[in-house]
């Protein structure tokens, strides 16, 4: 996509022109991440044409909003949401009659669209959105709408929902739609695995490939493959018994997974535990390990092998041991039955059920980094603006397809999809109009 502002300052009383600006813009990732979701949010039959719901064509409400801003920010294709240093001077989206002094209007006759994209006006009376302007930047319809500082309004707002874009007072909670198995990773550029239990305890490893949202014209109502298909199925069965299709560890650095087993209690002290590590290049069983530690915990398979060494949720909270089952450290953190453990970066991490973020790699003591507990859970880390993680799903049995909670996903609506800073800023008054058009092309 290619975008142009055209700005026209004018007096309000004699209709005079004071200044006609043409900045050409930067545009950033914001809609090619929307049109490549999170990859574990991926359906076996997904369709864009089901997901985006009213989101297509582009110009319709995904692009469909202007922000003016009073600042710069910077050039980048991933300066995506507005930072905390915006200085907001007024946003427009839809056609607008009231007294909002923030929010400007469409101006329906003169926007239309044309062979190769759309072309914008939007029209900002004598008192609308006076300030300097530095920026402008073209959002989503919704923030638009909704403009900076809406107070009352009910009409647009800060989180849009992927699958009901367009649509207003959206309930936070309805849930996105989810994968087949759980997430595991992405592996090989642009093909993601996922994973899932058979009624038999076998993994059965699926792999997808992404669309090229690159593909997509600015006026396609639909226009974008669907994932209809695996591109390879492998049914591998496990040298232990594996109940928990989410409780896993994945080590991206030697591509492995783990499944820990149905661990056996041989005394008060005494703990015997097992686990399998399987090839995400080849899905083949590569290790299978049964130790005895010096512990008593419940059985919930919770585990990670991880730069040499063992991990695991104890009744002590979680335990390190070295690969024989020899205790070196408990983290005594709060941790129980819905511990969730992931690699990020160089780091081991670890999730409490409470939504607590807590890294083994920060020093003696494991280190607590608090977030809000429907916003980021651990396996959702691969989510990229404007996309925002807020509920996380629980784990089942092998054989029982209920979920008590699935992934959700919500958009950011205040993104920046283009950004245009001006090259010499803009001052507007009560006794001026403004005018921008905004032309964008495939």
């Amino acid at each position: 996509m290619k975008g142009k502002a055209t700005i026209i300052l004018a007096d309000a009383k004699t209709g005079e022109v004071i200044s006609r600006t043409e900045e050409h813009n930067l545009v950033t990732n914001a809609l090619n991440n929307i049109f490549a979701p999170p990859h574990y949010a991926m359906l076996h039959s997904f369709k864009y044409s089901s997901l985006f719901g009213g989101g297509l064509p582009l110009w319709k409400d995904l692009a469909a909003g202007i922000i003016l801003l009073g600042n710069t920010v910077e050039e980048d294709a991933d300066n995506i949401l507005l930072g905390s240093d915006t200085i907001p001077v007024g946003t427009a989206g839809g056609e607008y009659d009231g007294d909002n002094i923030w929010r400007g209007t469409l101006n329906l006759n003169e926007s239309y669209q044309t062979e190769n994209g759309y072309h914008f006006t939007w029209d900002f009376g004598t008192d609308k959105c006076n300030g300097t302007i530095k920026c402008v930047a073209l959002t989503s319809k919704e923030f638009g709408n909704a403009g900076f500082h809406s107070g009352t309004e009910t009409d647009g707002s800060l989180l849009v929902h992927p699958m009901y874009i367009g649509h207003t007072d959206v309930d936070p909670d309805i849930l996105f739609e989810y994968g087949t198995g759980q997430y595991l990773g992405t592996f090989e550029s642009g093909i993601h695995t996922f994973a899932e239990l058979d009624e038999n305890s076998n993994i059965v490893f699926r792999r997808y490939r992404s669309v090229d949202p690159d593909a997509l014209k600015i006026n396609d109502v639909t226009g974008l493959e669907s994932l209809s298909e695996p591109i390879s199925v492998t049914t591998v069965t496990p040298s232990v018994t594996v109940k928990y299709e989410e409780r896993f560890f994945v080590d991206p650095k030697k591509r492995l997974v783990y499944y820990f087993g149905d661990s056996v209690q041989l005394s008060s002290t005494q703990m015997q535990i097992c686990w399998t590590a399987i090839s995400l290049d080849t899905f083949t069983v590569m290790e299978t390990k049964t130790v005895i530690i010096p512990k008593n915990c419940t059985n919930q398979c919770i585990g990670a092998v991880w730069d040499g060494y063992l991990y695991y949720l104890t009744s002590d909270g979680v335990s390190k041991f070295t690969l024989d089952g020899e205790l070196i450290k408990d983290y005594e953190a709060p941790f129980e039955q819905y511990t969730l453990l992931f690699a990020m970066g160089d780091c081991l991490m670890a999730q409490a059920a409470g939504g607590d973020i807590y890294c083994f790699s920060w020093g003696e003591e494991s280190c607590l980094v608090t977030y809000r507990k429907y916003l980021f859970p651990a396996y959702n880390v691969d989510a990229k603006a404007p996309y925002i993680s807020i509920c996380r799903r629980r784990y089942h049995f092998a054989g029982d397809a209920s979920i008590t909670v699935k992934p959700s996903l919500m958009m950011a609506g205040c993104y920046m999809a283009t950004i245009n800073n001006l090259s010499k800023p803009i001052e507007k008054t009560s006794a001026h109009t403004l005018k921008i058009s905004y032309d964008i092309t495939n």
